[in-house]
């Protein structure tokens, strides 16, 4: 009989590309305590295509091949607008309604101050709880809670929505096709922002009593979001796996706030500030801090600079015998959690300590606590040049990248901040439209070795397992450089959807099943309610509706398990999308996601460029960052040698590091009586 350790052993680690994932409470007592793209076909006004239910009447060609079936070819989905001008979230009244679950006196301290706060308190002076840990998540479209409150949307007819497993395995299904224009590093960076912006702890309760792995309870308690295995389920049916357990993720009302229906939050700030470095308390960093110029704590293998170890590893990294001891501590408990995303953390890492070395150097006169603070403000700089410059145009498309303002000039400061906008998290970007970022996971990196051999690590086996960042650190930063992400599509891999964390317990875990089970709890309406009400399209009235928006072959999957097309869960009707425009995504997810990272970066004070504010920096600084982009960080922290100019994109020519701009960090040189380095 499998038990509940050993089914879900591992479910608090987080996944892969973990949105939002559920995890143990936040903070050290956690880590430190004793307990430690798809062809686009324009179909045209006078040509008639299949319905997805209605035989096409054309014969079909005598030696077919996967591209002459036009039921897997997605429509040219058409950019009308939609976003920004048909673009209607409910009122802000409505969107902030948790605002009264945090009081907070005053922000005179913050006011003036240069560097932001580590739990993001008072970054907006007009509505300082905004964007702070422990704070709710915003609701772009009032919540579907079928009695009003707490419990799941109901299908059309009255009854449950289906299996949230079989509409994995039916819509989502296990495929990876190849994205060879863009890096795998890609991914991981999606990574690092999801992380950065979100955790959210699960509700007390025992998981044992949610099912035991074999038998569904007689009665469900309501801190449950369990999922039905059913018999015959390929991968649990021959482990005689019933069911998996699930706890829902903590609410605004576990913490004592009354509140109409529930609200998920997070326990990080709400900002794009490094708290998976830095963590999101004063005293998650000052433990993290060597409490001399400026540096953060490090651990030295094989004159290799790595995060700080753990003192027990054992306790939270699944370690093998021949395995390094190491595990390492960062300001979030998830930074073990796949070797890439434990490289790039230790490339910021590094980051940060050599420009501690460097300014303590160039400003002597400097204490402890300005130099670090000057190199936070430093490596959060770059992170969203980088976000701004690098990222997110090949995530959504420049066209929407403009459309929400955000294109990156290099001019200078600029007016950008809004302190109207709201820059808390958006729970459709979390627990639906970013997760849609799962179907890029590979499973496989080929690590070349120093010893001329290739060694294939399947990342799945890795899971919170760090030895390969220890032991060949280089080769797999250049992997991850080299290797092509998976296409952003309704396909994923196996590995993260039957054997997720398998190498701990003895039944893998589903990673879009949670994700649908997640966006089912968070009470969010179905995927057509969000094309009609927050995209202002016309009302879809039918499944034929649908054509305009995903592939025929989609189509028919969908009602293979829907019995309605409104009953389209969000998360898996922005999965399998069609991409519209640039965008990796269709319009509902591009809509979601491009509005979420306007509220972080329009909407955060310290944003570098923000003019008027103290944390910004001035010309002749920004000049200096600009220089410090994805590939200045491979090169300088990454053990690179060289490098492609763009390291998200695939096929260009590499140069040398030792060609690129060199960053004139005298820039930060300041008088000994210069008192615009205090707070």
């Amino acid at each position: 009989m499998v038990t509940v350790r050993e089914i879900l052993l591992g479910a608090v680690l987080g996944v892969v590309l973990g949105v939002c994932v559920i995890g143990v409470q936040s903070g050290f007592s956690s880590q430190f305590g004793p307990t430690a793209q798809r062809p686009n076909t324009q179909f045209s006004s006078t040509q008639q295509h299949p319905s997805p239910f209605e035989p096409s009447p054309q014969k079909p060609p005598k030696n077919p091949k996967p591209e002459d079936n036009v039921s897997c070819k997605c429509p040219k989905v058409v950019d009308d607008g939609f976003y920004p001008r048909n673009f209607t979230p409910q009122p802000n009244k409505d969107q902030d309604i948790a605002d009264k679950c945090i009081k907070i006196d005053n922000c005179d301290k913050e006011r003036h101050s240069r560097y932001r706060t580590y739990d993001g308190k008072c970054n907006n002076l007009n509505f300082p709880m905004w964007g702070m840990k422990d704070s709710a998540l915003l609701r772009l479209l009032a919540p579907e809670y079928a009695d009003g409150k707490s419990k799941h949307r109901r299908a059309q007819d009255g009854g449950e929505l289906p299996n949230a497993r079989l509409c994995r395995a039916q819509i989502l299904k296990d495929k990876i096709i190849l994205n060879k224009k863009i890096s795998y590093l890609f991914v991981v960076f999606a990574q690092w922002i999801s992380h950065d912006t979100c955790i959210t702890t699960e509700a007390s309760g025992n998981l044992a009593n949610c099912c035991d792995g074999n038998d569904w309870p007689k009665e469900m308690p309501a801190n449950c979001t369990s999922t039905k295995v059913l018999p015959d389920d390929e991968e649990y049916g021959p482990q005689g796996v019933k069911c998996l357990p699930r706890i829902r993720s903590q609410t605004m009302q576990d913490l004592g706030c009354d509140l109409p229906f529930l609200q998920q939050l997070t326990s990080l700030s709400h900002f794009m500030d490094h708290s998976v470095m830095y963590g999101s308390t004063k005293n998650d960093s000052m433990f993290l801090r060597e409490m001399k110029g400026g540096r953060l704590r490090e651990t030295i293998i094989d004159n290799q600079k790595f995060p700080p170890n753990l003192k027990n590893p054992h306790s939270v990294c699944d370690l093998h015998k021949d395995d390094p001891h190491y595990c390492c501590i960062t300001g979030d408990f998830r930074t073990n959690e796949n070797p890439p995303f434990t490289a790039l953390a230790t490339m910021w890492w590094r980051f940060h300590n050599d420009c501690a070395d460097i300014l303590s150097k160039i400003n002597p006169h400097w204490d402890d606590d300005t130099t670090y603070e000057e190199c936070r403000r430093i490596t959060i700089a770059s992170y969203h040049f980088i976000t701004r410059k690098e990222f997110l145009h090949l995530l959504v498309g420049p066209e929407f990248v403009k459309a929400a303002g955000l294109n990156f000039t290099n001019t200078g400061p600029d007016k950008l901040y809004d302190p109207f906008l709201n820059p808390t998290s958006i729970n459709e970007f979390l627990m639906a439209a970013y997760r849609g970022g799962h179907s890029m996971i590979l499973e496989v990196l080929k690590l070349h070795m120093s010893n001329n051999e290739t060694e294939h690590m399947r990342i799945n086996n890795f899971l919170n397992r760090p030895k390969h960042v220890v032991k060949s650190y280089g080769p797999l930063v250049e992997s991850t450089c080299d290797s092509p992400m998976a296409k952003q599509d309704k396909f994923g891999s196996k590995d993260m959807n039957n054997k997720l964390f398998h190498s701990v317990r003895a039944v893998g875990g589903d990673l879009d099943t949670t994700s649908i089970e997640r966006e089912r709890e968070s009470g969010l309406g179905g995927w057509c309610h969000y094309v009609e009400r927050l995209l202002g399209q016309e009302k879809i009235e039918s499944w034929r509706d649908l054509e305009k928006y995903f592939a025929l072959d989609t189509i028919r999957d969908f009602r293979k398990v829907y019995k309605h097309w409104r009953d389209i869960d969000l998360y898996v009707g922005c999965v399998a999308e069609c991409p519209v425009g640039n965008s990796m995504f269709g319009k509902v997810c591009t809509a979601i996601i491009i509005e979420q990272f306007k509220r972080w970066l329009i909407g955060d004070r310290y944003h570098p460029t923000c003019d008027g504010q103290p944390g910004l920096f001035p010309n002749h600084q920004l000049k200096e960052l600009n220089k410090m982009n994805m590939a200045h960080i491979l090169c300088h922290y990454g053990d690179m040698t060289e490098v492609r100019e763009k390291p998200f994109l695939m096929g260009e020519k590499k140069i040398k590091c030792s060609s690129m701009p060199k960053v004139d960090w005298n820039a930060w040189k300041a008088l000994a009586n210069d008192s615009s380095q205090k707070s």
